[in-house]
């Protein structure tokens, strides 16, 4: 059970994802019977990774066996958390996006931690002062010298508000800026975290696009990027590059730059297996390289590449947006039948 363990490791890192999965179901079946309570952390290891492997290969159904008999065998609160992120993470990516921001809403209420139903622009404009007080008489690219946050309960609240943000974003954009602030207000208050370059790119979109201070945006994107190669976390890289990449980076500098960013963050989401931030970055890749004005009949085939291969990645919203992008393309090349109609 142990080398199937290791081996689907190194099979999700080099991103077989369907031989990852076989070798955790295998691992889990030669557990004994009572391996919850004779083999609990190598039981849990192995359960939790064949929900993150079977999310991984699209079978949405198969992840949500595994990941019902973790959250009803898991010991501890923090040893769900993984759980609730990899569902929150599924729901995204099938564009059922209400329903993720209630599983994350139910997770952190554990932690005691709850926000609004229904935020109001009063919310956003007195989290967003409490913030600036917090920041307020500090250089912002000294933040990156905070202390190391270390409370386990602190870290799980950030790594589940981290994986709502999508969802956020998309289907409740007043939610989106409380959390984003909740946890730079949190990094501040007890230290970085591996996530917190997340946050503070984050953060910059906010200053960027509420309080129109594109200074102050780039340089708390450039605190991002000090703040991962500090961590040296891929994992954090895969989705930060997106933030600074498709929204800060445009502001001042030409659209060339931001795409070389999204190039990079999307090869290390694919690295960290992380589809839901892959497809992310395909959206931007495919936008940005048709407004760079690149010859349409080698895009158009690379448009087509990435559709197929959100569709493997069963990335359904992403693949939406991503259709519109391609049938763009083959309009202007004469390859549909009617232009007209957006199918």
């Amino acid at each position: 059970a142990q080398l199937n363990w290791m081996a689907a490791q190194k099979a999700k890192t080099a991103t077989a994802y369907r031989s990852a999965l076989e070798y955790a179901t295998v691992g889990i079946c030669l557990l004994p019977d009572d391996r919850w309570q004779s083999q609990y952390e190598l039981t849990l290891a192995l359960h939790t990774l064949a929900t993150e492997t079977a999310l991984l290969c699209g079978t949405i159904d198969q992840m949500e066996a595994w990941a019902e008999i973790v959250l009803q065998q898991a010991e501890s609160l923090l040893d769900r958390v993984p759980i609730y992120e990899l569902k929150i993470q599924a729901y995204t990516s099938q564009g059922k996006l209400l329903e993720a921001i209630a599983i994350a809403q139910e997770a952190l209420a554990q932690f005691g931690v709850h926000f609004p139903q229904e935020p109001t622009l009063e919310d956003i404009q007195q989290a967003m002062v409490e913030t600036a007080a917090l920041v307020a008489g500090r250089t912002i690219e000294d933040l990156v010298y905070l202390p190391a946050m270390v409370a386990a309960d602190k870290l799980a609240v950030m790594r589940l508000v981290s994986g709502m943000i999508p969802a956020a974003y998309n289907a409740k954009p007043l939610l989106f800026p409380l959390l984003s602030l909740s946890q730079v207000n949190a990094s501040i208050q007890f230290g970085n975290a591996i996530d917190s370059a997340f946050f503070y790119a984050n953060y910059g979109l906010l200053l960027k696009s509420i309080v129109q201070d594109v200074e102050a945006a780039n340089r708390f994107g450039k605190l991002a990027f000090d703040l991962i190669a500090k961590f040296d976390s891929k994992a954090t890289k895969a989705t930060t590059y997106y933030v600074i990449g498709a929204f800060i980076t445009h502001s001042k500098f030409h659209i060339r730059e931001a795409l070389s960013l999204l190039m990079e963050g999307y090869q290390t989401a694919l690295e960290t297996g992380n589809p839901e931030f892959v497809s992310y970055y395909v959206q931007d890749i495919c936008l940005s390289s048709y407004f760079l004005g690149r010859d349409l009949v080698p895009l158009e085939q690379e448009m087509r590449a990435y559709c197929h291969a959100l569709e493997d990645l069963q990335q359904i919203k992403t693949l939406n947006h991503c259709h519109i992008f391609w049938q763009t393309v083959l309009n202007w090349l004469g390859e549909t039948e009617d232009p007209c109609v957006l199918s």
